[in-house]
């Protein structure tokens, strides 16, 4: 299948799962879940969906269980919207690109406030000291 048809194919399972999720699973899920992925296989057998949930491990971990219980009626769902040769199996994984993401930048923040404090401090080696 064409890179440019999957892309499509993705990004219309993906708006039908968020859809879904929003009219169909209202006050089933613990937390605040957003579809931020869909990637499916070249033959339309699987596709990996990842979503985002806002709250703790607990709330993560139940918001994946409601989404997994509903799989056969997402696939249903998309069979019916979506005209392809073949319904994929879906697949949910939490996406911890945030987080990772995050995570980076407070490590990246502490290595600037490390980097001024090495700056500021005197006789600091390594570091240049301005001319009088």
């Amino acid at each position: 299948m064409k890179i440019d048809r999957m892309l499509r194919v993705n990004s219309m399972i993906q708006q039908l799962l968020g859809e879904f999720m929003e009219k169909d699973l209202k006050g089933m899920l613990p937390a605040l879940t957003t579809v931020t992925a869909v990637k499916t296989s070249p033959d339309l057998a699987q596709a990996n969906v990842y979503v985002s949930v806002y709250g703790s491990p607990e709330k993560q971990a139940a918001a994946l269980d409601v989404l997994r219980g509903h799989r056969v009626r997402f696939q249903s769902e998309i069979a019916h919207s979506i005209k392809i040769k073949r319904t994929p199996i879906l697949h949910f994984f939490l996406d911890r690109t945030l987080e990772k993401a995050d995570r980076v930048m407070n490590i990246l923040g502490q290595l600037h406030i490390a980097d001024a404090d090495a700056a500021a401090a005197p006789g600091t080696p390594g570091v240049a000291k301005p001319k009088a």
